[in-house]
């Protein structure tokens, strides 16, 4: 290969690592979705964070974590541990009342016009209410609500995940006190079994405690689920919307991110692989044998006084 087109190659791979850097403001960063260390807009439990500069990038987001840590410090103390599990046994609780009285649950479903009458209840107890499942079911999600509400709790930290599960709770009511749907709680767990999947997609469940499943792949299917909801049933689109509200402003914007991330990365992927010398392709070759260091790794190539490359063997001799 003669040094104008090696020169012509190596510019088009400079030229190429160049723009990444650029693009990246001099550094590359790897984001990996979906796995145990993707925090969302709430962040890690106890995470210290910087002054945020307006002209970062970050600014809106490191804005919100500096509120969250500042709530946490006045609010903390507040917190409800084991929020979760909590809620599981209460489920549990009501569904043992459903079966021996299936009428309590119009008495404890929330009603906008029930509710604007006095009975304020309505506003919490639609959260227990397991909808009509059978006893293996029930126990079935009674156990993965607590193994998701201590990873969470790991994860964020009791005050973020009430902040979550409550903020859950009251994005459906107001809500419903607005459009006047009426909510079933399941949609709250939803949010909560999809939070995670976002931190642990490779944990397992032994579906009927036989067939392990990814936890990424059963968000798959409850994302479609949730897809197909909107387009099937149109009355119920508010509610899905409300009831997914929490994992939105927690989630959504890390997500969006990610994937423009991973556009930038595909595309900047796709133009070093254009700019790559191909396969079989030489930098090096003699002038007078033309050998290259594809024929033998070992021999050693300088360019001469006249412009020409030689090997190490033929330019003893070129040169004498």
């Amino acid at each position: 290969m003669h040094p104008t087109q090696r020169g012509h190659h190596g510019a088009e791979i400079v030229s190429a690592i160049h723009q990444t850097l650029n693009e990246c403001g001099g550094s590359v960063r790897i984001v990996k979705l979906g796995n145990a260390k993707f925090l969302g807009e709430f962040g890690m439990h106890r995470t210290k964070t910087k002054r945020p500069l307006q002209n970062s990038p970050n600014w809106a987001r490191e804005r919100r974590m500096s509120l969250i840590n500042t709530l946490e410090k006045k609010l903390g103390h507040f917190a409800i541990p084991h929020v979760v599990r909590i809620l599981a046994l209460f489920q549990l609780a009501v569904w043992v009342m459903l079966k021996m009285q299936p009428d309590f649950a119009h008495f404890i479903s929330l009603s906008r016009e029930q509710v604007l009458q006095g009975e304020v209840w309505r506003l919490v107890t639609w959260v227990f209410n397991p909808g009509d499942v059978g006893p293996i079911l029930i126990l079935f999600a009674v156990m993965i609500m607590f193994t998701m509400g201590d990873g969470l709790e790991q994860a964020w930290g009791a005050f973020r995940l009430n902040l979550y599960v409550f903020g859950g709770i009251l994005s459906v009511v107001i809500g419903t006190m607005i459009f006047g749907f009426i909510p079933q709680g399941i949609t709250l767990y939803s949010t909560i079994f999809l939070a995670f999947a976002v931190f642990y997609p490779n944990f397992e469940f032994l579906i009927f405690f036989i067939l392990p499943v990814k936890v990424k792949y059963l968000a798959w299917i409850n994302g479609a689920m949730i897809l197909l909801s909107l387009v099937e049933k149109p009355s119920s689109r508010l509610s899905i919307l409300f009831s997914m509200l929490n994992f939105i402003v927690a989630f959504g914007p890390s997500l969006i991110r990610g994937v423009k991330h991973g556009a930038i990365v595909a595309k900047r992927r796709g133009r070093y692989e254009a700019a790559k010398i191909p396969s079989g392709s030489f930098f090096h070759q003699c002038a007078q044998c033309k050998k290259t260091e594809l024929d033998d790794k070992t021999l050693d190539f300088r360019v001469t006084a006249d412009g020409e490359e030689y090997c190490s063997f033929c330019r003893p001799r070129k040169t004498t």
